[in-house]
């Protein structure tokens, strides 16, 4: 299944990637970019409360935007962490992007 997501790993080898080792990226690239294929296979691989775990403690800074409110909905994620210079952000650029 990660040959699905060979396109969006494009500076890791997916070959030597390790699925415990590795899972933070394999599950950030999965949940970013994966089809309904990846992201069944990622909660065949992670489980769903793993992938809630992400989500709440990295979504925001891993995750785009868009990404992450999809992921806050579907995993019923409700107190994951803001992201850590969210504001800092808004205040120096704004709302561009």
């Amino acid at each position: 299944m990660l040959a699905r997501l060979r396109p969006f790993l494009q500076e890791y080898n997916a070959a030597e990637l390790a699925l415990e080792a590795d899972a933070a990226v394999i599950i950030e690239r999965g949940l970013e970019h994966g089809d309904v294929e990846v992201q069944r296979w990622l909660l065949r691989t992670y489980g769903e409360a793993r992938l809630r775990a992400f989500v709440r403690a990295h979504g925001a800074r891993r995750l785009s935007p868009r990404a992450f409110a999809y992921w806050q909905v579907v995993l019923k994620v409700d107190d994951a962490a803001p992201h850590p210079f969210g504001e800092t952000a808004r205040l120096l650029w704004g709302n561009r992007g």
